[in-house]
C-alpha cells in the first residue's frame, strides 16, 4: 500500500510503500528524514476533502504535488489518474506526459503503459516502433505483461521484423511468471511448430486446447491493465 508523506522540514510531499515500525523516509526534495508520524493518514485526507471533493480528488492533489517534485511513484499515480479520469478529468495527453516522466526514471509499469499508449495511439500518435521500445524496457525489468506484448509484437511483426523464435522467447519469459495468455500462445507455438520444434506433448503441458483455439493478441484478448 502507498502512503503519502509530508516532509516536516521543507513541506514537500512524496510516496512511500510502507509505514512499518520505526520507519524513516528520506525526503526527495531536501533529503531530511521523516518518520511514520509524518504520514498523512486517510482520515486526515478525508477531513480535508470538501463537499465538492471526493477522497480521490484529495489523493490526486497530493500525488500531483509529489510528482512535481520528481517522485517517480507519484508521477506514475498521476498518469494513471489522468488516464482513468480518477480524481481528475480524464486527459490522455496529460497521462502520457506523466507516464513519460516516470518511464524515463525507469518505472516498469509506466514504461509498459506508455508502450500501450503508442501501440493504440492514445494520447500520442500511434507508433508501433516506439511502443516496442518502451515494452522492451519494461520487459527487460521482468514485467510479465510487457514480456507478453513483446511476444505479440514479434509474432505479428508490429514495430519489429516478424520473428517467431524471438516471439517464443518472450512468451516463455512471461509464461514462466504465470501470464495465462502467454502460456496459451506458447502452447500454440509448440502445437503448430512456430518458432520452436513442433511438440504436441509440450503443448499439452502448457494447457493449450487446439480445437477451435486461436492465438491471443492484445486487441482480442488482453484488456488494458495497470501495474502496481
Amino acid at each position: 500500500m502507498d502512503y503519502i508523506v509530508k516532509c516536516a522540514y521543507c513541506g514537500g510531499t512524496y510516496i512511500v510503500n510502507s509505514k512499518g515500525n520505526n520507519a524513516h523516509f528520506s525526503c526527495n526534495k531536501c533529503g531530511a528524514l521523516n518518520g511514520t508520524e509524518d504520514i498523512i493518514e486517510t482520515s486526515t485526507l478525508q477531513s480535508q476533502a470538501k463537499m465538492d471533493k471526493t477522497e480521490e480528488d484529495v489523493h490526486f492533489e497530493y500525488y500531483l504535488k509529489a510528482a512535481e517534485q520528481g517522485d517517480v511513484k507519484a508521477q506514475y499515480k498521476v498518469a494513471v489518474y489522468y488516464d482513468e479520469g480518477k480524481g481528475v478529468a480524464q486527459d490522455l495527453e496529460k497521462a502520457e506526459v506523466w507516464y513519460t516522466k516516470a518511464a524515463e526514471q525507469g518505472h516498469a509499469s509506466a514504461q509498459y503503459n506508455l508502450g500501450n499508449s503508442y501501440y493504440h495511439g492514445e494520447g500520442v500518435k500511434r507508433d508501433e516502433t516506439t511502443a516496442v521500445s518502451w515494452y522492451r524496457k519494461a520487459a527487460d525489468q521482468g514485467h510479465a505483461k510487457a514480456q507478453f506484448m513483446m511476444g505479440v509484437c514479434y509474432d505479428k511483426g508490429l514495430g519489429v521484423v516478424n520473428d517467431e523464435v524471438e516471439a517464443v522467447c518472450w512468451y516463455r519469459k512471461a509464461a514462466e511468471q504465470g501470464h495465462a495468455k502467454a502460456q496459451f500462445n506458447l502452447g500454440n507455438s509448440y502445437y503448430k511448430g512456430e518458432g520452436v520444434e513442433k511438440d504436441i506433448r509440450e503443448a499439452e503441458c502448457k494447457d493449450y486446447e487446439p480445437i477451435g483455439a486461436t492465438r491471443y493478441s492484445y486487441e482480442t484478448a488482453e484488456e488494458r491493465m495497470f501495474g502496481a
